[in-house]
């Protein structure tokens, strides 16, 4: 009888070990999972993050772009002689684009003529 219950003892035992092990691996793999899991996250975040700074990026070329052929298409029919003749007129101040700018009226080379 002692050997019976010894015998049942032991394969509690192994039974216990098994269902540990057993316990552990499905932990790691869940850690594993987890791990995977927020890898995919993090690049699919640079991913967006480098797509926005793109977007931005050809945001801002464009803006540019439309702001050059603005000031290219904006020819100046009008001439001031200086700035007195400007305000005489009552034009200035005189903004970078428009008509009657031009760089010798804008001292500090602000974009602002004039002022």
């Amino acid at each position: 009888m002692a050997k019976a219950a010894a015998d049942a003892l032991e394969a509690k035992k192994k039974a216990d070990a098994d269902a540990a092990q057993q316990a552990a691996q499905q932990q790691a793999a869940q850690q594993a999972a987890q791990q995977q899991a927020a890898q995919e996250a993090a690049q699919q975040q640079a991913a967006q993050q480098a797509a926005a700074q793109q977007a931005a990026q050809q945001q801002a070329a464009q803006q540019a772009a439309q702001q050059q052929a603005a000031q290219q298409q904006a020819p100046s029919s009008v001439y001031y002689a200086n700035c007195t003749a400007a305000r005489a007129a009552g034009a200035a101040p005189i903004y970078r684009g428009q008509p009657g700018y031009r760089p010798a009226l804008d001292r500090d080379n602000d974009g602002v003529a004039c002022e």
